[in-house]
């Protein structure tokens, strides 16, 4: 839509060119072309930086994909039941984006895009908050759990762990498709991949 406007600016100059070349004598044409003209130079510089902005995206898109992909971490979420063990490199690609992306320059351009991001990320953050507060190391270390004995001495806190795990696990998820949808829509899929 933009590129139409500018076409449209730019045949407005060339118009008044034509106005201009048939009455010599009037101002408007000559007040009409400058218009024309400014319109047409400043809807390009928007056009331009617009592109320069989305190519900045884009590779930096490509390396949230790179960084924290749908499968891995992410599938991981989507599918492991809390009220059991999981070995923490599991989670692995979740800690980068939250240790990496959390500077200038993992931040998107695009408001929408950048809005995702930190939402994601504050996600993250409170579900590794979770994960420190209500799992112990089990099988030497390897693994994690929320502490099977709860289950039987203390039940409530043994549901409100597990529950609060698949809430922000699963608020994780819904988060990190967003972002990606939201981020081929915006920066064109067909670019992206």
């Amino acid at each position: 839509m933009a590129q139409t406007i500018r076409y449209l600016a730019l045949a407005g100059f060339f118009g008044c060119g034509i106005w201009i070349g048939s009455d010599k004598q009037q101002v408007e044409p000559y007040v009409a072309a400058i218009v024309a003209g400014a319109a047409f130079i400043a809807l390009d510089v928007k056009f331009l930086s617009d592109r320069t902005r989305r190519n900045s995206d884009r590779k930096l898109f490509k390396q949230f994909l790179t960084t924290i992909p749908s499968h891995g971490s992410i599938s991981f979420l989507e599918k492991h039941d809390f009220a059991g063990s999981f070995h923490t490199e599991r989670l692995a690609q979740t800690d980068a984006f939250l240790h990496e992306w959390n500077d200038p320059e993992h931040e998107f351009l695009d408001p929408e895009l950048e809005k995702l991001r930190e939402e994601l990320h504050d996600y993250i953050k409170e579900f590794n908050k979770a994960i420190a507060q209500n799992t112990f190391p089990v099988a030497a270390g390897t693994k994690q759990s929320v502490p099977p004995e709860w289950e039987r001495d203390r039940p409530e806190q043994y549901k409100q762990a597990v529950a609060e795990l698949h809430d922000l696990a699963d608020e994780i998820v819904k988060m990190h498709r967003n972002l990606v949808r939201t981020a081929r829509w915006k920066l064109g899929a067909d670019e992206v991949d």
